[in-house]
């Protein structure tokens, strides 16, 4: 069977630790990539080899002997052919390799002398980098080794014949300086800059003919048969002639071609794979056994039927050549340079890349979900976008979720977003739907959390039929900050794979949803949240795992996680609510006062012909009313609106002079709307209690307002710097408040948004100034969900000069004391219960708080 093996190497920082459970659980046979014109092509990239978990030699120079060390395992070909994987790589493996003005590139091969086998360099700028895969090659370069050959006359120039020179690498001119080295064919370089070197097998630069190597590597072929691959090859870079030194680092490519020419000829390399945002990862193929292959990485492995969201899942086909991939799925090109030594500073700098990965981070309190009602309200099915801004450009996870618990990305109920974004700020669109196309049901609180992830690093295996001691190994080698994701070892080597079925975006479903695909492992997926660690060594090998399939294998640096809720709404209800409010309870005869109706509509639809009586009593008499729209009519005490909007607020301000003695109530009700209101009686319109509402003058009055006034984070008090009027709250504009400091809203310093374990201060304001002293005053506040109590006792302060209250706390489920003012006596989360009294009405005694702590779980 003749197959290929295509390797995404898009994280290159990779460590090998983990190896024996990704072999149990996500690697195959060894036909790593796609099965090319009958052929296979032998992926043995042996860049590094593993000596034992997480340990291995020391790096060599840059060449075949950089892949392959020691004399353990096989050997595969370097390619250079015309044919193509997938319709996109051509099979030749283009070089590239930095160098400073002056240094020496010097270059060797097996096939130097052999037929038209030859070494090619093409100075900076005259190769482009694009399009990868199928990069035009210009027909003169600016140095052939043949040609120095000619000049020298030296048949041994640039001739690599025996394991013995591979493994020393290049002589010095003269000769001598690197002991059993090669007379290698030298190239000084004009400029400093990127060069690109074609290695030509005996065919040339234009065959597609394929003669399957031995796969030996301690007998190098030397001969014809080696066709259009190169068993042994060198390109190494030092500082002159002169010097033994090698340069490290310098070279690299986009994606490597290489043919082992059989199954049963396992590889165990390593290489380097640098991200475009500077991350860099090692990664080990241990023992991997394909025939035909390329080897190469991205941001994304395989690409959704949209063309543009990342898969994150394998790739199910019916021909080893995964020219009809189910479901309609596309393989993205390679992105990432490969290198074969830990990369150069002088060759990241000069491909543009930053030295450093910077961790990426989502701007607080940016994250936020709009839905089609405002805020984040949306109604069912009708979805709205989710915003952000990040500090990079980056990959984005966003999981919303259906219990606020669970954040599995595949989870049926659940619904997963992805894609790319540039830096600043972001856009996400939901359709309201989950991950099978469902609606969300109407509900409040719904959790989405959101990971950028920078250093997304894909590396797809393409019919890779066996492995023979595990999986690659994967290692994130210098991670920015804290938030790598850290297996057993302590180093970065959590990985991710997924081999289950799926649903495409087009509507085609790939295997059954969730269960496990033909000869998946066991189990079919890792941890999707947390991942599983790529690192320790395995003793079972699999057959049969990646035949026809395309396994996804990634890693990546994310951010700390952010979460933000949205509700979805019922289809077409509206929600009248009614408040009342007058600006001073305590008037006597011969005042005016100032009566406040605030009519909102809190439902997701319009609310028409809404009527809203509010006669007023005896006792009062009438000076002047000013709706905010409609009409009011003194006479009858009708307040008449056209339409009240979805999420909108209407108001009414009367003015009324006291005339009489005596306590005087002033009470409103919606009396007219043709839409039945939720809060209503089922079955009937008979008003609720948010339908009506009454204000009373002459008589005890009792105004409570609760504000957040202290965030602590790890320790450290995020001060509130000023306070700001509630406007949606009545309450905060009566002229009582003035014997506090500035009542409202906090306004927290850079808007930062509450984590898990931060501790927050919440403070219960009260102020009687009613005509009357409020008699009997008991508060009960109780925990929401999502919190703990920390507060020994709540601290109860009271006027000027008057002492404080004791007050108490109830943990979760604790009984409450009889007659407890309470809305829930089970006392689910915990509450707080403080006697306040009798609240004096005369101002400097009328006033006071409570205050406690809890903390976000």
């Amino acid at each position: 069977m003749t197959k290929a093996l295509l390797v995404s190497a898009r994280f290159f920082r990779v460590a090998w630790t983990r190896r024996n459970r990704f072999r149990e659980s996500h690697l195959v046979e060894g036909k790593l990539l796609l099965k090319f014109a009958g052929r296979l092509l032998p992926w043995a990239v042996a860049l590094g080899l593993l000596v034992g978990a997480g340990e291995q030699l020391p790096a060599q120079a840059e060449g075949s002997r950089s892949l392959f060390p020691t004399n353990t395992g096989f050997r595969a070909n370097l390619e250079w052919r015309t044919g193509f994987y997938l319709g996109q790589l051509r099979r030749r493996t283009l070089l590239r390799v930095f160098a400073r003005q002056n240094e020496a590139i010097l270059l060797g091969s097996s096939t130097i002398g052999v037929n038209n086998g030859d070494i090619l360099v093409f100075n900076p700028n005259l190769v482009p980098f694009n399009p990868v895969g199928n990069v035009p090659i210009p027909g003169n370069p600016s140095f052939r080794c043949s040609d120095q050959r000619a000049v020298t006359n030296n048949p041994t120039q640039g001739v690599i014949s025996n394991r013995t020179q591979e493994l020393a690498g290049p002589d010095t001119f003269p000769g001598g300086g690197v002991p059993n080295g090669y007379t290698p064919c030298f190239y000084t370089a004009p400029e400093t800059g990127i060069y690109t070197v074609v290695i030509l097998g005996p065919a040339g630069d234009n065959s597609n003919s394929e003669t399957a190597p031995t796969g030996n590597l301690d007998s190098i072929q030397t001969g014809a048969d080696q066709n259009t691959s190169v068993a042994a090859w060198d390109v190494t870079v030092r500082s002159d002639l002169t010097s033994p030194i090698d340069l490290l680092g310098r070279l690299f490519t986009f994606y490597l071609s290489l043919f082992t020419g059989a199954n049963n000829r396992p590889i165990s390399s390593t290489i380097f794979a640098l991200t475009t945002d500077g991350y860099l990862y090692q990664t080990g193929l241990n023992g991997v056994d394909p025939n035909g292959f390329a080897a190469y990485g991205n941001r994304t492995g395989f690409l959704d039927s949209d063309g543009v969201t990342p898969l994150n899942r394998d790739l199910v086909a019916t021909n080893d050549e995964l020219s009809d991939p189910a479901g309609g799925i596309t393989i993205p090109l390679p992105e990432f340079p490969l290198f074969f030594n830990r990369p150069d500073p002088g060759a990241i700098a000069a491909l543009g890349i930053p030295l450093a990965p910077v961790a990426p981070e989502v701007t607080a309190n940016s994250f936020q979900f709009n839905g089609n009602l405002g805020a984040n309200n949306t109604l069912v099915q009708s979805g709205g976008n989710f915003v952000y801004s990040a500090n990079v450009d980056h990959v984005y996870e966003l999981v919303i979720s259906r219990d606020g618990i669970n954040f599995d990305p595949t989870a049926p109920q659940n619904r997963v977003l992805r894609g790319s974004r540039s830096r600043g700020a972001a856009t996400i669109a939901w359709d309201g739907l989950d991950n099978v196309g469902t609606p969300f049901p109407v509900g409040n609180n719904y959790q989405s959390r959101l990971v950028v992830r920078t250093g997304e690093y894909h590396f797809p295996l393409l019919d890779v039929e066996n492995s023979t001691l595990g999986s690659p190994f994967y290692e994130l080698l210098n991670p920015p900050g804290p938030n790598c994701l850290r297996g057993l070892s302590g180093r970065c080597t959590i990985a991710f794979y997924d081999d289950r079925g799926y649903r495409t975006s087009n509507g085609s479903s790939v295997g059954t949803l969730n269960q496990a695909l033909p000869n998946a492992p066991n189990p079919p997926n890792s941890d999707l949240v947390n991942g599983f660690d790529s690192s320790p060594p395995s003793s079972r090998a699999f057959t049969g795992f990646g035949d026809k399939k395309g396994l996804d294998l990634w890693i990546y640096y994310p951010s700390a996680a952010v979460i933000t809720p949205l509700n979805v709404l019922e289809q077409g209800t509206a929600d009248l609510r009614l408040t009342k409010t007058v600006d001073n309870p305590a008037a006597t005869v011969g005042q005016t006062v100032t009566f406040t109706l605030t009519l909102t509509n809190a439902g997701p639809a319009n609310a028409t012909r809404v009527a809203v009586l509010d006669l007023l009593p005896a006792g009062l008499g009438f000076v002047a009313a000013t709706p905010s729209q409609g009409a009011y009519d003194p006479a009858t005490g009708l307040w008449t609106l056209d339409t009240i909007a979805a999420r909108s607020v209407a108001t009414l301000s009367i003015r009324a002079t006291l005339v009489g003695n005596g306590a005087v109530s002033n009470t409103a009700q919606v009396i007219s709307s043709d839409q039945p209101d939720p809060n209503s009686t089922p079955n009937n319109n008979n008003p609720s209690e948010n339908d009506q509402a009454t204000a009373t003058i002459g008589a005890p009055n009792l105004r409570l307002t609760k504000r957040v006034t202290g965030i602590t984070r790890s320790g450290v008090p995020i001060a509130f710097s000023n306070f700001v009027d509630d406007p949606s709250d009545p309450n905060d504009t009566a002229p009582g408040w003035a014997q506090f400091s500035p009542v409202g809203v906090p306004t927290i310093p850079n808007g930062e948004p509450l984590q898990s374990g931060d501790e927050i201060e919440y403070t219960v304001y009260f102020l009687s100034d009613g005509s009357q002293p409020t008699i009997d005053v008991t508060l009960c506040d109780q925990i929401p969900r999502g919190t703990s109590l920390v507060s020994d006792r709540p601290l109860v302060r009271r006027g000027t000069g008057l002492p404080g209250l004791e007050g108490a706390v109830f943990s979760p489920l604790a009984p409450l004391p009889t007659g407890n003012t309470c809305a829930d006596s089970r006392n689910p989360f915990g509450s707080v219960l403080v006697n306040l009294g009798d609240v004096s009405s005369t101002p400097g005694s009328n006033f006071g708080f409570v205050r406690f702590r809890v903390r976000v779980e």
